[in-house]
């Protein structure tokens, strides 16, 4: 059985059709990359925090820039919105990069379509910082 051959709302995993709804997705960001990586001192350092229904669950290690998680995730349900805000971490005020959610002007859930697939890149909401994301799922 492949997903291909589910209903839209379901994914294929452990060889069945899946409600979507009944699952986690572990949540990596390969790639993030800014149109230009000096904070004005040097090179940038970069983190994420991720925000399910608008309320901060964790955040991500330091990384340099371009930014890499892949050895990191964060815990996704799939019932509840999805947000990550990218930030320039600095010795005084960190300062918000930008931010990727789903759902134009509030951030909503990811689409089925984008869990489903298992993969998203492209850019982020104001069309100038790129981004590589992958979808684990994994039982509630």
């Amino acid at each position: 059985m492949s997903t291909a051959e589910c209903a839209f709302d379901e994914l294929c995993y452990d060889s069945i059709c899946t409600w979507i709804g009944l699952l986690y997705f572990d949540v990596t960001v390969h790639d993030f990359t800014p149109p230009d990586c000096s904070d004005g001192w040097g090179s940038a350092e970069i983190y994420y925090d991720f925000l399910a229904d608008g309320v901060y669950v964790s955040s991500s290690a330091i990384s340099g820039c371009p930014g890499t998680w892949s050895d990191e995730s964060v815990s996704y349900d799939p019932l509840t919105s999805f947000w990550l805000q990218f930030w320039e971490s600095d010795a005084f005020e960190d300062d918000l990069i930008t931010s990727l959610c789903w759902g134009g002007g509030s951030c909503g859930p990811i689409p089925y379509e984008v869990l489903r697939e298992g993969w998203w890149a492209g850019l982020d909401g104001g069309g100038t910082y790129y981004l590589s994301l992958s979808f684990e799922p994994t039982h509630r």
